[in-house]
């Protein structure tokens, strides 16, 4: 464990600790509560026999005084400690509950380059499953390890009251049995990294199989796939079992450090008692102490485990909080609208997702509010990757340039109210598992009736939904599953409608819809939403002829540019690409 970490997980504890103060002080109280009313019937358990093995007369009232003071001891024990390990579970589940909102936060603003390479199931098994074993590794140290504290200080408080010598003696046993519980569970780390690691790829690979069943199944592949998750599951499988079995020798060394101890204390108690030198009830009391430590000492090793997990799950989560966040959340600026017609500029732009391909290059155009632009050009041409570079989302993929919305140079201090000028429709539409109306009112919570109507028949869905027997209410399964393709792009569409933002972006937005709704969707666009600057990706060139300006990228650079008219009379590279176009439809 490197100092760094250990660090970082002693100020998570102290973060946590601050927060949830008044718990952690609860805790506290009831333990030494229950620790010490634990400790203490065993002192009224030696006057009791004490009392009954002696000479003198032991009276009924006596008897009954020790007898309820003991029942009475133990029952509000077995209260204040149920209590304390309720108010810990429930502790644990509060924190764990404000690591998984941290981790959520942080994931929402980090960059999305971090997603175009990120593991999915590891994310998942970080945000579910490592929160809470960081969350029971804060908790417990506080909780279990007090328990011991407070049961070993009063227990050798009152194990001396009875015989100091025979303490003395039998804590350097206690003391070894600690520290041999505490070297031993090191590797326990070790196997907490590896359980997480076969957990996480096991986690990985179910996921793909749901999202994949379609395709899992088409192609006869079952037999495959239910092998290759076998032997995942064997691999984890095994590792558990070799946790367990070094689990199980740690405890067996415990449990022989125990056995040491009270044979011990049975064979040095019972010798002061043959001398005379403690009665039989302090014998008894000595033994039963001894017996009553084992449990909070044996928690010890219980402890250790959970602390070693904690911090193998706070190691693991370093890929979502050491990842680089977009600093556009840490800015507020606006834009002013008012300053200039040229709605966007683009100067001198190249953008790159690494640093051995440039897939855009110098790149610089302008385009005029209210207007109709189209990029187009031959797959890898670098058209999407414009999109992307106009979204803002990927600001750290710019190297060279600037992009520019009503005469403002688009920064991180104002990336977040340009996003909210602009609004795009995906060739990949994301749908969620919920109803029509919740996907569309995604992107405008607020949106009347009149709106939500004209963004549903400019997409030409309006009609579908309305024969449905839920309508808008309808559920549409996980993205959208019960959808077709076209479905499912034609409700992205009417969702970017919805949105009060000045520029759409359509990036082959229509791809997978017939020739003649897809021209019907792009002729309503046109007419219903005049007031909106659009910027379009069309997957046949036929339905981008009314454009106002008309880019035509190849390998990242802009080759040409003009309205259709201009780029068929030129017989150029647009020229070639909608005669091939033509052909193909």
């Amino acid at each position: 464990m490197n100092s760094k970490l250990r660090e970082e997980f002693k100020m998570k504890n102290l973060k946590y600790v601050k927060k949830h103060i008044c718990f952690f002080i609860l805790i506290i109280m009831l333990t030494i509560i229950s620790s010490f009313l634990l400790t203490y019937p065993i002192q009224v358990l030696r006057e009791l026999i004490d009392g009954v093995t002696s000479t003198e007369n032991f009276v009924l009232e006596n008897f009954i005084l020790y007898a309820s003071v003991y029942v009475l001891c133990v029952l509000f024990s077995a209260i204040s400690n149920s209590l304390r390990i309720y108010l810990s579970s429930k502790l644990k589940f509060r924190i764990a509950s404000d690591i998984r909102g941290e981790y959520y936060d942080i994931m929402l603003k980090l960059k999305l380059s971090f997603y175009d390479n990120a593991d999915n199931g590891e994310l998942l098994g970080i945000v579910m499953q490592d929160s809470e074993i960081i969350a029971q590794g804060i908790v417990s140290p506080f909780s279990n390890v007090s328990k011991v504290i407070f049961s070993l200080g009063f227990g050798i408080y009152f194990m001396s009251q009875i015989n100091v010598l025979l303490t003395l003696i039998l804590m350097p046993i206690a003391i070894l049995f600690s520290i041999v519980t505490s070297v031993s569970s090191w590797k326990l780390k070790f196997y907490a990294k590896e359980n997480r690691k076969r957990n996480q790829v096991l986690w990985n690979f179910l996921s793909r199989t749901l999202k994949g069943i379609r395709d899992i199944k088409s192609f006869n592949n079952e037999k495959n796939y239910h092998y290759s998750f076998n032997n995942e599951s064997q691999n984890m499988k095994d590792n558990d079992i070799k946790t367990e079995r070094y689990k199980f020798r740690v405890e067996l060394i415990n449990a022989i450090f125990v056995f040491f101890l009270i044979c011990a204390s049975l064979i040095i108690g019972g010798y002061l008692v043959i001398i005379g030198n403690i009665s039989l009830g302090s014998m008894v009391a000595f033994l039963t102490h001894n017996s009553m430590l084992v449990a909070p000492m044996s928690g010890v090793v219980l402890v250790f485990q959970e602390v070693l997990r904690s911090k193998a799950s706070l190691e693991r989560s370093r890929i979502i909080t050491e990842a680089d966040t977009d600093e556009a959340y840490s800015f507020n600026s606006t834009i002013d609208k008012d300053c200039s017609h040229k709605i966007l500029r683009v100067e001198n732009l190249s953008f790159s997702y690494d640093s051995s391909r440039t897939v855009l290059s110098q790149i610089s155009f302008e385009i005029e509010q209210g207007t109709v632009t189209a990029f187009v050009g031959a797959s890898g041409s670098g058209k999407s990757s414009m999109i992307k570079a106009l979204s803002t989302l990927y600001s750290d993929k710019i190297y060279n340039g600037t992009i520019t919305l009503f005469d403002n140079v688009i920064e991180e201090k104002n990336a977040l109210f340009a996003r909210t000028i602009l609004s795009f429709a995906f060739q990949d539409t994301f749908l969620f598992n919920g109803t029509i109306l919740d996907n569309i009112l995604f992107s405008n919570p607020f949106a009347t009736k009149e709106e939500i109507k004209k963004a549903l028949n400019t997409a030409c869905i309006y009609e579908m939904v309305s024969l449905l027997p839920e309508g808008l209410e309808t559920m549409i399964g996980e993205n959208g599953a019960l959808l077709s393709g076209g479905e499912r792009q034609r409700i992205g569409i009417a969702r970017s409608l919805l949105k009060a933002s000045e520029i759409l972006l359509f990036d082959e937005a229509t791809s997978s819809l017939d020739n003649k709704t897809e021209k019907k969707v792009m002729h309503n666009l046109l007419e219903n939403y005049k007031n909106k600057t659009i910027i379009l990706i069309a997957h046949r060139l036929s339905t981008i002829i009314e454009s106002d300006c008309i880019y035509v990228f190849e390998k990242g650079q802009i080759v040409e540019k003009g309205n259709h008219q201009q780029l068929m009379s030129e017989k150029g590279k647009y020229f070639g690409l909608y005669t091939a176009s033509n052909k193909k439809a």
